[in-house]
């Protein structure tokens, strides 16, 4: 409808209906919803209609849906109160005078594995703090006195419920569809060790996000699924949480790395690997002719990005990080055990060099030299590193042992962000711990993560966002 320019008119009467609506570019009102069906959940803003509706349309029969908000022992959370016309609603009640109960009904079993396939389907649909927490099925749904679904009325009665009851509409025990595959089984027993449950109460379908999961334990559970054997990332996790998605996009994973196999220097084209080769690249990383270049590759984006911003701001993205060794720890032991972890793990040993327009990092065979710390103290040789140069084609990373005049001796690395992040690091740490303690260790070359960088469509990530942000009208930063 058009609208008139608003005029303050002391005789006119003012009606709040309660409809929240915007003007349109046409100048006309739309509404879409009322004031009460939109709600903040955990900091989000929620329209109840829409998560009715996904409801309805996961649940895949008629069914009539009414969503509200109640205070759980963790916040604010959402229950969903269910009427099927088809008359499947739950098992009767005993009717004993328990208004909640004359209103509810208790889940049978077919209902319930209904609905706890319905709630695996939409934690993958929908965010997680729009999925309800209590599912009540319903003998009717109560209406006020212009036919909409009374909230308060279903509100008053789910606070009737005891702990047992919430307990039974949460879905808590509802009967877990077991893992069936060795990978299913496997995933399921390390996010038992993982948040500490009992394995038969992760059944296949169950949602790492719904029983406690977020980014941090996604990243605990990927390095427990590595120390298995399992190749998953972070974004597995969250592209699909639930246990049986994980489980095969791990397989799928790790079929595919299995066929593939990568030899030094195949991710260079034959032109920048023999200039890579030749003496000019020796000369600038300042080579010796004892030591090899074992293989080379593209670098990341951020990768680049930090080598530049290092040689505009020198000095800017090295850290250093100092660690005391115990006292009744072998500092020779611990000596030999940092050189095979520098052998092991390539990036240790790397250099970044531009060759023919592209920047490229390297892998220097052998290239392993301690500093000298001889009557230094651990804050001489800190001040020390500060003033290290660690640009193209020089080593992004030095080591030292340092020990104190009271005896304490310090192990010292000073590392560009180039060449490591705070995963990489804890992996390193770990080949050092289980060399010097004579444990089996593994370190994945970087050649696969190229590969795959290397796969990724940018056109189709392009072509994308052009849609997506097509007719945005972009912010002026800072405002003019």
């Amino acid at each position: 409808m058009g609208l008139e320019q608003p005029r303050r008119q002391l005789e006119s009467v003012y009606y709040p209906t309660g409809e929240l609506g915007f003007i349109n570019s046409k100048g006309s009102m739309e509404f879409f919803c009322r004031k009460e069906d939109q709600v903040k959940i955990k900091g989000f803003r929620v329209r109840l209609f829409e998560v009715e509706e996904t409801i309805r349309s996961t649940l895949g029969r008629t069914c009539q849906v009414v969503v509200s908000t109640f205070n759980g022992a963790s916040g604010m959370a959402l229950a969903a109160f269910l009427y099927f016309s088809d008359g499947k609603n739950g098992e009767k009640s005993a009717g004993n005078g328990d208004q909640a109960t004359d209103l509810f009904m208790p889940i049978g079993l077919e209902l319930q594995k209904e609905l706890a396939t319905a709630v695996s389907k939409l934690s993958v649909t929908i965010p997680r703090h729009m999925v309800p927490k209590l599912f009540i099925p319903c003998q009717y749904i109560p209406v006020t006195g212009s036919s909409r679904p009374d909230r308060q009325a279903l509100d008053e009665q789910r606070a009737k419920l005891n702990v047992e009851q919430m307990h039974h509409y949460s879905l808590a025990d509802a009967i877990k569809v077991m893992p069936d595959t060795p990978m299913e089984m496997t995933i399921q027993q390390l996010w038992a060790d993982l948040f500490n449950l009992p394995k038969h109460a992760i059944g296949k379908h169950e949602n790492f996000m719904s029983i406690g999961g977020d980014s941090i334990t996604a990243i605990h559970f990927v390095s427990a699924a590595q120390n298995s054997g399992i190749k998953l990332s972070v974004r597995n996790i969250f592209n699909d949480p639930r246990l049986s998605a994980v489980a095969r996009s791990a397989a799928a994973f790790t079929e595919i790395e299995s066929e593939m196999t990568l030899n030094p220097f195949d991710l260079l084209e034959a032109k920048v690997r023999d200039s890579v080769l030749g003496n000019d690249v020796r000369e600038r990383c300042g080579l010796s002719d004892q030591l090899v270049i074992e293989n080379a590759m593209p670098v990341t984006p951020l990768q680049e990005g930090l080598m530049a911003l290092s040689v505009k701001h020198p000095g800017s993205y090295i850290a250093k990080f100092v660690y005391r060794i115990a006292e009744d720890a072998d500092i020779e032991q611990f000596r030999a055990a940092w050189e095979k972890t520098v052998e092991v793990c390539g990036n240790l040993r790397s250099r970044i060099v531009r060759v023919l327009n592209h920047t490229i990092q390297l892998y220097v065979k052998d290239d392993m030299t301690w500093e000298q710390t001889a009557n230094k103290s651990l804050r001489m040789f800190i001040n020390e590193a500060n003033s290290l140069e660690m640009t193209f084609g020089s080593r992004l990373n030095r080591y030292a042992l340092v020990r104190e005049t009271g005896g304490r001796n310090y192990f010292v690395l000073v590392a560009h962000h180039a060449s490591y992040d705070g995963w990489t690091l804890q992996l390193m740490l770990r080949v050092l711990s289980n060399v010097y303690r004579g444990e089996p260790y593994t370190a994945k070359s970087f050649d696969y993560f190229m590969k795959y960088v290397q796969s990724l469509d940018n056109d189709e990530a392009s072509t994308f966002w052009k849609k997506q942000l097509d007719g945005a009208m972009p912010a002026s930063f800072p405002a003019l």
